[in-house]
């Protein structure tokens, strides 16, 4: 998320234009609202138990496969095929390991995450279970600890890089000024 604020920023410093967006024609855009949708209705809905653990699931895996084929269908936009290459890492890491993100118990120790661990622990997450010797492509998952004195200290996966770093290059191509960005369509 910092990575896609600073290509904001810097972009606007060197006098990028953000209207610059509106000439860009993202298909399926509709796809990105149903996830972001789908997204808050999993969130509460797995505090207030209205539907079982493996629906939640499901859920997430149709709103990952949802943005995926977004993703996919963008591709050609600049940073598209960085994004794509994000996604299918996560996509892969969530796969072999039942549809959840392994997560390195040692990294969420490094940001103060003892809660979480407790809570993985006990199986309580729909999205992200505890790295183990059974963890299948764990070099994929969750590993990355990025510790305070960061702003928002996480754990992040080598795909959720690709795709901030795909995203912050989408943003800095297209916020070139007018004519630099015209030349390149």
């Amino acid at each position: 998320m910092e990575l896609i604020i600073l290509a904001i920023i810097l972009s606007i410093i060197r006098k990028g234009n953000i209207n610059n967006f509106r000439q860009i024609k993202i298909h399926w855009i509709w796809g990105i609202f149903v996830y972001v949708l789908l997204s808050m209705l999993i969130s509460i809905s797995s505090f207030q138990s209205r539907f079982s653990i493996h629906t939640l699931i499901i859920m997430e895996w149709l709103g990952y496969l949802l943005l995926t084929i977004v993703i996919i269908r963008n591709y050609k936009l600049p940073g598209g095929k960085i994004i794509v290459a994000g996604a299918c890492l996560n996509l892969i890491a969530m796969g072999f390991n039942g549809g959840l993100m392994p997560v390195s118990e040692g990294a969420l120790l490094t940001i103060g995450k003892e809660d979480i661990i407790s809570l993985l622990k006990q199986g309580l997450s729909i999205t992200h279970v505890l790295l183990n010797s059974n963890s299948k492509m764990s070099f994929l998952g969750d590993i990355i600890a990025i510790p305070r004195p960061w702003i928002y200290p996480r754990v992040i996966s080598i795909g959720d890089i690709f795709i901030s770093v795909g995203v912050a290059y989408m943003i800095w191509s297209i916020m070139k000024k007018k004519e630099e960005y015209n030349e390149k369509i």
